[in-house]
Parts: structure tokens; C-alpha cells; sequence
């Protein structure tokens, strides 16, 4: 009679050769990843432009009240067919035409 040792397979090896796998190729990406950018032009600001990172907190919330009242405006537009009076956007209290305390 013979007989033959036989080990389980529990998978060890095969998720050593997995996780070597994803190692190298983290490391591949890794080292390639700053090759792979593209470069982008930077442009100067003109004399008559300002960068919004320069602005002052005021100046930005003046900005988002702009670019709500825009919005506003345009749905306004959209709805009537025409564009609102100066008195209207004072009655529908759209910000900056709203003489308020602020």
C-alpha cells in the first residue's frame, strides 16, 4: 500500500501572487503618474482683470448675489416673455436691486 501525503489548497499562494500583483502595479502607477499630466497653459491676469482668489469676502458675495439675481432674472424672462422692471425685481426682493438695510 502507498500512500501519499496530500496538503489542503487554502488559497496562501495564489493571494501572495495577488497581492504582489496590485503592489507592483501601484508602484508602476506610482512612479508613472507624473509623466501622464498634461501641462496647461497659465495666463496672466490683463490690467483690467482682477483674479477672483484676490477678492475680499464682501466682494464674493457680491458676486453670488450677481449670479442669483442672473438666474432669477432669466426665469422671470422665460415665464413672461419679457424681462422684468427694475420695480418688479424690487417687489420680488431679488438681491442687489432691493433697497434694504445690507
Amino acid at each position: 500500500m502507498i500512500t501519499q501525503k496530500v496538503r489542503p489548497d487554502n488559497g496562501s499562494r495564489e493571494g501572495k501572487w495577488v497581492a504582489l500583483t496590485i503592489a507592483g502595479i501601484l508602484a508602476i502607477s506610482t512612479l508613472l503618474l507624473p509623466y501622464h499630466q498634461t501641462e496647461s497653459e497659465h495666463t496672466e491676469a490683463l490690467a483690467h482683470q482682477v483674479l477672483i482668489t484676490d477678492l475680499e469676502q464682501e466682494e464674493l458675495a457680491m458676486i453670488a448675489e450677481l449670479k442669483l439675481a442672473h438666474e432669477e432674472i432669466r426665469d422671470l424672462h422665460i415665464d413672461e416673455g419679457q424681462w422684468p422692471e427694475i420695480s418688479e425685481l424690487e417687489e420680488f426682493w431679488v438681491a442687489p436691486f432691493v433697497k434694504d438695510q445690507s
